[in-house]
């Protein structure tokens, strides 16, 4: 029973900070009742004098509030494996780095599918992460941001104007220091709008260029007995040929090579110019693809070598740091309280270590 109301009570502490919509809604008093039949009529509403504790109560004795009390100081406190949310001497109205995770996919707009072979876009919105960006150049207290960054999943106009936001906010006086632990080509072109770039000892950077793999069916088809029947009236109009054709028609294949070049020559001028180097030898590098940490190094496609702490440590000085979300929202922060405590109370295992650390 204890254990119950101590589950109970760490998951109100939990959520205590986030106050309910209905909190302000008017609420109708409870209406008394003589029924000797009822239940709650001894109970008595609001007022009534609060019966005492015989003794055989399994709450007997149970410190709630001081219980409430360590639960939430202790939820606060990063566990044994857990990273720290900021650093020792932060203060939101001091001058400070935010430290940013940036990964997974990005998207013009969520939709969804009920397709259940796949279908719609989900991700976090473009419109939403450059509002973001351009909230934290307007904020006075932030002295630049450190970028973690995974294998992001986004098209190539969507990472051209996230460029775009991310230059303002560098020329707003906010450095852009980002670390990753590998980056391909569109990962890349997000990185190289960074004022620096760092890169974990065993990681590696791969711009093996734009490509793309037509997929036609109609092999498949034909072995199932079924034909395509479609109206072809263009010669660039090709949509219907992985259905009725066993490869690409030469006006297809001008089409994909036409997209291809430009996105070939989008990557040469983006990385010549924020590298500082020849087009020719931008050209050179991706055609050799594939970068190991040291030899990107060497290739100046990144600036440091080194584990996320110690680029973290080299960024930001003595300066105080805080974790920032992207996503600026007390959703993810409550979900983040909701782990702690089932964490703390063994519903869920400790984060495994992921680098030295005390056990």
């Amino acid at each position: 029973m204890q254990r119950m109301v101590l589950v109970a009570s760490v998951l109100a502490a939990a959520c205590g900070n986030k106050p309910s919509k209905l909190d302000d809604l008017p609420r109708a008093a409870p209406a008394s009742s003589s029924d000797p039949g009822d239940p709650w009529a001894e109970s008595g509403g609001a007022g009534s004098p609060a019966v005492a504790d015989d003794g055989d109560s399994p709450l007997a004795g149970f410190d709630l509030k001081g219980t409430l009390e360590k639960v939430a100081e202790a939820i606060q406190k990063p566990g044994p494996y857990e990273a720290p949310e900021h650093s020792a001497d932060y203060a939101p109205d001091t001058k400070h780095w935010a430290i940013i995770d940036v990964g997974g996919g990005i998207v013009e707009r969520q939709a969804y599918s009920m397709n259940p072979l796949g279908g719609g876009s989900t991700g976090q919105e473009l419109r939403t992460l450059n509002q973001r960006l351009r909230e934290l150049a307007k904020d006075a207290n932030l002295a630049g941001v450190v970028m973690r960054v995974s294998d992001l999943s986004v098209s190539l106009p969507d990472v051209v104007e996230l460029r775009a936001v991310m230059h303002e906010l560098a020329e707003a006086g906010k450095p852009i220091h980002c670390h990753t632990e590998g980056a391909s080509n569109a990962t890349y072109l997000f990185l190289a709008a960074c004022t620096k770039i760092g890169i974990a000892p065993l990681g590696d950077i791969a711009i093996a260029g734009p490509a793309t793999m037509p997929i036609h069916v109609k092999p498949l088809m034909d072995k199932l007995g079924v034909t395509a029947d479609f109206l072809h009236v263009g010669a660039y109009k090709g949509a219907a040929e992985p259905l009725t054709r066993n490869e690409p028609s030469k006006e297809m294949e001008e089409t994909l090579g036409a997209i291809l070049d430009r996105h070939h020559a989008t990557m040469v001028e983006v990385i010549a110019q924020e590298r500082k180097l020849d087009p020719a030898t931008v050209k050179a590098l991706i055609d050799e693809a594939l970068f190991p940490s040291p030899a990107a190094k060497t290739a100046k496609l990144v600036d440091e070598v080194g584990s996320f702490e110690d680029f973290r440590a080299a960024a930001v000085g003595k300066e105080p740091w805080t974790n920032l979300e992207l996503e600026d929202g007390a959703a993810s922060d409550q979900m983040k309280a909701m782990m702690k405590v089932a964490r703390f109370v063994g519903a869920m295992p400790a984060e495994k270590p992921a680098g030295k650390h005390v056990a």
